[in-house]
């Protein structure tokens, strides 16, 4: 995603590594509409398994 733009900026901005994806954004984001309702299950357990396979990965690879 690269520095900029969403939650990890700051860490960027402060040269620490930070990494992520975007399942795309609503017109909502961090506006007082984004709420529950504009949760989407499957694309939450989507972007779970993403995550859960990577940390997999990692830790399989680490001496």
């Amino acid at each position: 995603m690269g520095v900029g733009g969403s939650d990890n900026e700051s860490f960027g901005n402060a040269g620490i590594p930070s990494s992520g994806f975007s399942t795309g954004m609503s017109d909502c984001i961090h506006e007082a509409c984004d709420d529950l309702a504009n949760v989407d299950p499957a694309t939450e357990a989507t972007s779970t398994n993403a995550l859960i396979g990577v940390l997999w990965q990692l830790a399989a690879t680490r001496p």
